[in-house]
């Protein structure tokens, strides 16, 4: 990508996020740009392709789904420019699941995968609501009414999203009572030939997510050596590098999305984009992981300023 076209992009980025282009690094201006870049090209293309005009609600769903997912991304990607990376670190988990379920309702019979989507979270709200009232009976009862009523308001809403799933099975010709479960995101994982992702990079961003014991061991190991200071340097950039990898990987998923999106509806040029944008975030993947992230490679990440 041309220079003037990435600093553009990420001009545009910057103004839409209301943070200051000032503060960008190179790398984060390369990533900025490489993520918007296709993203712009789906939303251009929108009216021309008659997209924008669809009856089909798949489509509809699909642009949706899409858009909540650029809208994460776009909020890791300003964490990072504001220099909060392992904040940054903790959406890529959110960025992967949500770019895994689109890629897994595109594989195939997307209507149908799409009403066992809906479903599920039908059910898992209902199974929570049935444990919020089992908890009630320890509260004293002007307490629990009140619960009572969030509780009956809750599921007078998920009656009506019901009400809807049932007519969109219909319209796709599925039964809804009888679809299968939604997978789990092994699962899914799996059917996308995804598995080894999951045992690895995505259980190293559920660790982050959990904000598990990790991360305060390796303070104290550190905190605790004779080489302290040539040490915790080291960790530093070991844990920032670490957490843009981790970053960078939900980011190729998000282009694989895109990628898939520009292919079902024959738009080329957000096909050809987004498998020049993931090959851009690879190389940039591959330098921070390079030398066990310890590497200067955080420093062209980091924020001019702070």
């Amino acid at each position: 990508m041309k220079p003037h076209a990435r600093k553009t992009l990420a001009a545009m980025f910057c103004k839409t996020n209301r943070i200051s282009s000032a503060d960008i690094a190179p790398s984060t201006e390369t990533v900025i740009a490489s993520v918007e870049a296709p993203f712009y090209l789906f939303l251009e293309l929108l009216e021309p392709s008659g997209l924008a005009d669809s009856t089909d609600p798949v489509d509809g769903i699909l642009i949706t789904l899409l858009r909540r997912l650029h809208n994460t991304t776009s909020g890791a990607l300003t964490l990072v420019v504001l220099g909060r990376i392992q904040e940054a670190e903790i959406l890529s988990r959110t960025i992967m699941e949500s770019a895994l379920t689109i890629q897994y309702a595109l594989a195939q019979q997307t209507g149908h995968r799409l009403v066992k989507y809906f479903k599920h979270y039908i059910q898992t709200e209902r199974d929570q609501i049935k444990k919020w009232k089992g908890e009630l009976p320890g509260l004293n009862l002007e307490t629990q009414s009140d619960h009572q009523i969030r509780i009956d308001v809750k599921l007078s809403a998920l009656d009506g999203y019901k009400a809807f799933i049932e007519h969109f099975a219909r319209m796709q010709k599925t039964d809804s009572a009888g679809s299968k479960n939604w997978p789990s995101t092994y699962d899914i994982c799996v059917s996308l030939g995804k598995a080894v992702d999951y045992r690895t990079v995505y259980m190293a961003m559920c660790s982050q997510a959990h904000h598990d014991a990790e991360d305060i061991l390796n303070d104290f190991i550190v905190g605790s050596s004779t080489d302290y200071e040539t040490r915790i340097g080291e960790l530093e950039y070991e844990t920032g590098n670490f957490g843009i990898f981790l970053l960078l990987c939900s980011l190729r998923y998000y282009l694989e999305c895109l990628q898939q999106i520009g292919k079902r509806y024959r738009l080329p040029t957000v096909e050809i984009q987004s498998s020049r944008s993931f090959a851009t975030i690879s190389v940039l993947a591959e330098k921070v992981s390079s030398n066990g992230f310890v590497s200067k490679e955080l420093d062209k990440f980091a924020p001019k300023r702070i």
